[in-house]
């Protein structure tokens, strides 16, 4: 059993992770209070002023997220801290002490202090199951942002969804798969350990997931999936529990470690660099494409999107030193990486060795720059000096103050500057060495369009910056995710970039897009010095989308119909039409069946053909029901939640709350207008004799609509709608 880690505290923390999977993911309440913390309401405070921040923050980790906590409600700082519980309770390299003082310490900014002794604070309970490595620490708010996404999606659904999602651990690891960066966080790994410890490792380094595999398995040659790993480690697992004839193994712990770990690679290992001319034979030299899936809700549009992506992800492996710090670094302001480099070079330099260091030379090729680094380099560096020092005379100075400068006219790094950026010198030493065998990079950005978002969330605008000691404003331009992706593309024309745009439809892409929409025409595309550039309205800088860049969309036809799209973007797009399938639906026997309690059939796909060719007929094509409803149902209990959670309230929007058309969907009426038996859409007729007693001649007879419950709804219920 996976469960077993060969340390007597694993019980410990696995129970309190079950205490958090009972009292905070199904009832939402809490786990250090009598509180309601974990609902949707104060996770979109954290997402809006934690995940989305828009405030431009230094320092590590903890120094950010105090300010950013600033100005949400009590309960939202407390549900911040016990998620912060939930994402350190896996790890051992992070120290018990450190744990428990985050953890107050966050808890303590809504003016309510946690009591340290708490039980589930104990040392036994905060010790770690296994080493998350130093990428954890140096990305905590990638995976802070992670937990927020995988709580947010969880706690949308209703609770008996959300039950059944938790009631099978690969079904909810397939689930987990749509969300962001799932593939390259170590928290996905240790959610899955916490969640199911019979069926999943305590193996939180997916570099260490596939050499085990590889170690046990040496015929496995093609890359798996995340969950395809789960399972291959899972066999490898009940195939040694046989053969040691023993249930007490880990693999880190010997015998199984041994057959595995003498088999590493040495550390020492150059970055892999493919030749250009490979390169350019493969089938990332294509015409850039700009593609939209359309159609109704549920019928794998998101999906296919989530298939594409892995066409625009690298093994870090396989990138030139260069590209691979660019996509390292391209998130990181430019005092951090003027820090960084003058920190490698030994904390003493002049600007024009700065300058030259590749950390400088990687961050301003990943930005489309080439020219004025040392005007740049030298405005960073006197703007992060502090007040006292007698040898730079500049104005406007802003922490943190991380330099100074020699009477030699040589620049440094201050003492305590090194001090307060242990996490800038940890990346900087994870950079010295070659990417790690399982790190990928992303060559893509997602993004939802809706009716507020506009050309400066997208393409660039004038963001304000407060100045710490004077107070005073400033306002500069800042990208927008679509320059930041062109600019990405644009320094690495050898592989093929992405944008994906779900719900196109719901912006104004005339607005959003700006002058753009000529731009983004494939005989447009910029490559080298051809194609169109503008002269953006902010920033005045010269602007093309590189031929490297592929656009693709989404549109769900029950929001608008494709004939209703901007003509500019329909002229510009090709569009891929996705209906309802039903025979993508498995059921429980790989034929569109599931049973009911007497072991009868019901036939998924039959159901929903028949359901979308009256939809079809009663309203429009655009408005059927997808297939995806149906896909993951294996039993009645499933199916009742599909159509009282989700196939209901669509037709009740659909048809405007016309219960009557709904009741002609479901067929719980005859052809004379009365109810059948065990109908999903009840009636009753009331008069005003039933009412007030007495006929009323000013009132009509009205009916009154219900929909059943799930104990109710028999599988007749359901039958009927597709049987003649």
């Amino acid at each position: 059993m996976s469960r077993y880690t060969g340390k007597e505290q694993a019980d410990q923390i696995l129970e309190a992770a079950s205490e958090w999977r009972q009292r905070c993911l199904i009832n939402g309440g809490s786990l250090f209070s009598n509180k309601n913390l974990w609902d949707s309401q104060h996770l979109a405070e954290i997402e809006r002023d934690v995940v989305n921040s828009q405030l431009e923050l230094e320092g590590n980790f903890m120094h950010r997220l105090k300010e950013q906590l600033a100005g949400v409600s009590p309960e939202a700082k407390q549900l911040t801290a016990e998620m912060l519980w939930l994402l350190f309770l896996c790890a051992s390299n992070i120290s018990v002490r450190t744990k428990r003082e985050q953890i107050t310490t966050i808890w303590g900014l809504a003016n309510e202090p946690l009591n340290s002794d708490n039980p589930l604070l104990k040392d036994t309970v905060l010790s770690g199951v296994g080493s998350a490595g130093t990428g954890f620490n140096t990305f905590r708010a990638r995976e802070f942002a992670y937990l927020t996404n995988v709580i947010k999606a969880l706690l949308a659904q209703p609770l008996a969804e959300r039950e059944m999602r938790l009631s099978d651990g690969f079904s909810f690891a397939e689930w987990l798969s749509v969300i962001p960066e799932n593939a390259s966080r170590q928290f996905r790994h240790m959610l899955m350990f916490m969640l199911y410890p019979d069926d999943f490792e305590r193996i939180f380094s997916s570099n260490d997931r596939r050499t085990i595999i590889r170690a046990f398995k040496p015929q496995q040659k093609e890359e798996l999936s995340a969950v395809a790993m789960d399972r291959a480690l899972l066999e490898i697992r009940r195939e040694q529990e046989e053969k040691q004839n023993s249930k007490q193994l880990d693999f880190y712990v010997p015998p199984l470690s041994e057959i595995w770990q003498k088999r590493e690679e040495p550390a020492e290992k150059p970055v892999e660099i493919a030749p250009i001319d490979e390169v350019l034979t493969q089938p990332e030299t294509i015409e850039p494409l700009n593609l939209i899936l359309f159609g109704p809700p549920g019928t794998g549009k998101t999906y296919e999107l989530n298939q594409l992506k892995v066409k625009y992800v690298s093994e870090a492996q396989t990138l030139t030193r260069e590209q691979w710090l660019g996509e390292q670094l391209a998130e990181k302001s430019w005092h951090d990486v003027i820090f960084m480099a003058l920190a490698d070079i030994g904390g003493k330099s002049k600007v024009a060795q700065i300058a030259a260091h590749e950390y400088v030379l990687s961050k301003a090729k990943a930005q489309g720059r080439s020219n004025a680094l040392n005007s740049t380099i030298w405005a960073t560096l006197q703007t992060h000096t502090p007040e006292e020092s007698t040898t730079v005379k500049y104005a406007r100075r802003v922490p943190p103050y991380l330099f100074d400068k020699t009477d030699g006219s040589f620049w440094v790094t201050l003492p305590e500057a090194q001090e307060e950026s242990a996490e800038l010198l940890a990346l900087s030493k994870q950079l010295k060495q070659q990417p790690a065998e399982s790190e990928t990079i992303s060559r893509y950005e997602f993004v939802t369009f809706h009716q507020a978002y506009s050309y400066e969330d997208f393409v660039e605008g004038i963001r304000p910056e407060l100045d710490e000691d004077s107070g005073e404003l400033s306002y500069s331009p800042q990208d927008g995710v679509f320059r930041r992706i062109c600019q990405r593309a644009e320094a690495d024309p050898l592989h093929r970039y992405a944008i994906f745009i779900d719900e196109i439809n719901r912006g104004n892409v005339a607005k959003i897009f700006g002058e753009l929409i000529t731009l983004i025409e494939t005989d447009k595309r910029t490559s080298g010095d051809k194609g169109m550039r503008i002269t953006l309205p902010y920033s005045r800088e010269p602007f093309g989308v590189p031929e490297n860049l592929d656009i693709y969309g989404t549109m769900n036809t029950a929001d608008r119909s494709i004939a209703l799209m901007d003509t500019a973007l329909r002229r510009r797009f090709r569009f891929k039409e996705l209906m309802p399938d039903s025979s993508k639906i498995a059921g429980s026997d790989d034929a569109g069946n599931i049973l009911d309690e007497d072991g009868n059939q019901i036939n998924l796909r039959r159901l929903l053909d028949a359901m979308n060719h009256r939809i079809r007929f009663l309203l429009s094509r655009d408005l059927m029901l997808g297939h995806a409803y149906l896909c993951p149902v294996a039993n009645l209990t499933q199916l009742k939640t599909v159509f009282l959670n989700q196939f209901i309230p669509l037709l009740q929007e659909y048809f405007y709350e016309d219960w009557h058309k709904i009741q002609l969907v479901f067929r719980d009426i005859d052809a004379t207008g009365k109810l059948v038996e065990a109908p999903l859409i009840g009636h009753v007729k009331l008069t005003s004799r039933d009412v007030f007693g007495f006929t009323h001649d000013d009132f009509e007879e009205v009916v009154e609509y219900r929909v059943s419950t799930a104990q109710e709804i028999t599988p007749d219920s359901i039958r009927k709608i597709y049987e003649d």
